[in-house]
C-alpha cells in the first residue's frame, strides 16, 4: 500500500483554505457557533492529526476513514467552484467573487 499523497494534499489544501479565510476576514466554518479562534484551532488540530498517519504505510483498516475524508475534500471543491459567480475567458471559467471577496484579495482569478 502506498502513501496517501492525494489525501495529504487535501489535508494541506483545506487547512490552507481555512487559514486564508481567517486572514481575509471571511467565513471560517464553525466560527458562528464556537468563535473564530476555536474554529481555526479545531481545523488546525484535525489537519495535523490526520496528516501524519495519512503518509504512513498502514493496514487497510484506515482506508475507510481516509475515503470519507477524500469525499469531504472533493465535495468541498465541487461545492465551492460550482457556487461561485464566474465569467468565461478563453473557454475557461474565471471566478469573479469568492465567498464575499472581490478584487485584488481574490488573486489571479479576477
Amino acid at each position: 500500500m502506498a502513501e496517501r499523497h492525494w489525501t495529504r494534499l487535501g489535508i494541506v489544501a483545506i487547512a490552507g483554505h481555512v487559514c486564508y479565510e481567517l486572514v481575509a476576514g471571511v467565513a471560517v466554518p464553525l466560527a458562528p457557533h464556537v468563535g473564530v479562534r476555536a474554529a481555526a484551532g479545531t481545523f488546525a488540530l484535525s489537519a495535523a492529526a490526520a496528516y501524519v498517519p495519512a503518509g504512513r504505510l498502514v493496514s487497510p483498516r484506515g482506508d475507510r476513514t481516509y475515503a470519507i475524508a477524500n469525499g469531504f475534500f472533493l465535495a468541498a471543491v465541487v461545492g465551492h467552484y460550482s457556487s461561485w459567480p464566474r465569467r468565461w475567458r478563453a473557454g475557461l471559467p474565471w471566478s469573479t467573487e469568492h465567498e464575499g471577496l472581490e478584487g485584488p484579495v481574490v488573486g489571479p482569478t479576477t
